[in-house]
């Protein structure tokens, strides 16, 4: 199998930042829609936005530091889909389908949950397609300190 790797370069020491107030190290990276493809994403500190929908995952591990995230699962998934997400102390959300089964299990830690358009059942929260459609996302979340915000997508919830 190949191997993509796209990373920041490694800093030897502190960089010096005195006088730099704007400090950005900002990524756009798009992906074929149609390739197959394990996904691992390693994120710091920081603002990330990762609008996986689309993609044709066969699993994905995202790994996040402090800070402000999104990760966008609300799609049409094809195949069951596995996915693991570990978040530092993170206001973390996860947007899910609707229109296919989503089983998502929250590690109990420090932090609050909402979950919008899911039910739940300790720590385990479903969307109304879980145990109905075909294909099952499945996700493990484990969290430290912050909030975490669930939701089903409501723009996919009015096309059905």
């Amino acid at each position: 199998a190949d191997t993509l790797v796209v990373r920041q370069p490694d800093v030897n020491g502190l960089p010096d930042l005195r006088g730099i107030t704007d400090f950005r190290n900002e990524w756009y990276l798009r992906l074929h829609d149609e390739v197959l493809m394990d996904l691992t994403v390693d994120v710091g500190g920081g603002v990330s936005d990762l609008q996986l929908a689309g993609l044709s995952l066969t699993r994905l591990n995202v790994n996040l530091g402090a800070g402000i995230s999104t990760v966008d699962l609300s799609s049409d998934w094809k195949r069951d889909l596995d996915v693991t997400i570990d978040a530092g102390a993170a206001n973390i959300t996860v947007r899910l389908p609707a229109g296919v089964g989503a089983r998502v299990e929250v590690d109990s830690g420090p932090h609050t949950i909402e979950a919008t358009g899911l039910t739940r059942d300790g720590d385990v929260y479903t969307n109304a397609a879980y145990g109905v459609s075909e294909v099952t996302l499945q996700v493990n979340l484990e969290a430290g300190i912050g909030h975490i915000n669930l939701a089903v997508d409501e723009a996919e919830e009015a096309i059905e």
